[in-house]
C-alpha cells in the first residue's frame, strides 16, 4: 500500500516464533530519491485448511520504547526501553505475557514505529532465526506507522 511518493508501506507478515519470544531490528534507510518502488502482484495463495487451535486474547502491550504516565506494559516489563538503534535487535519475550499461552506456536502483533528520527524499517523475526530480508514497517522522521505482524 503506497501512502506517500516513495513511502511504500507493507501489509500483514506471517512467521512463527520460538520459545524466547520475537526479535525487532529497526535498520536506517537512504532517504527517498523521488522514485516510487512497487512489488508485483503476488502469485494466487495456496489454499490454507483453518488453524485448529486457535486462542483468542485481550489485546496487551508488551513492549513500550517511550516513557510516561500512560505509557504502560500488561506486566510491567519492556517498559520505558528508549529508542532501538539502527541495526540493534531487540529480544522480545512474548509467551507467557499477556495471555498468550505457553503452547503458542505464533502470535499476532501490532507494531508501530512512533516519531523516528530518521528513515529506516523495522523487522520483527523469530528469536534464534536469522533476520529476514523483508520488512515489517517502513517509516519516515516523525511519522506514526502500525502494521500487524502474523
Amino acid at each position: 500500500m503506497t501512502l506517500a511518493a516513495a513511502v511504500v508501506l507493507p501489509s500483514t507478515v506471517t512467521a512463527s516464533h520460538d520459545a524466547t519470544g520475537v526479535g525487532a531490528t529497526p535498520e536506517a534507510a537512504a532517504p527517498p530519491d523521488g522514485d516510487v518502488f512497487d512489488t508485483p502482484a503476488p502469485d494466487p495463495a495456496p489454499r490454507v485448511s483453518q488453524p485448529r487451535n486457535v486462542t483468542s486474547i485481550v489485546p496487551a502491550r508488551l513492549l513500550e520504547t517511550r516513557s510516561g504516565p500512560s505509557d504502560e506494559t500488561v506486566d510491567g516489563d519492556f517498559e520505558g526501553v528508549g529508542r532501538v538503534a539502527a541495526g540493534e535487535t531487540l529480544a522480545l519475550p512474548v509467551v507467557g505475557r499477556g495471555g498468550v499461552p505457553g503452547d503458542a506456536s505464533a502470535v499476532m502483533l501490532n507494531v508501530t514505529a512512533v516519531g523516528p528520527s530518521d528513515f529506516g524499517f523495522l523487522t520483527v523475526f523469530p528469536c534464534g532465526e536469522d533476520r529476514p530480508l523483508a520488512s515489517n514497517v517502513n517509516y519516515v522522521p516523525g511519522d506514526v506507522v502500525p502494521n500487524a505482524v502474523l
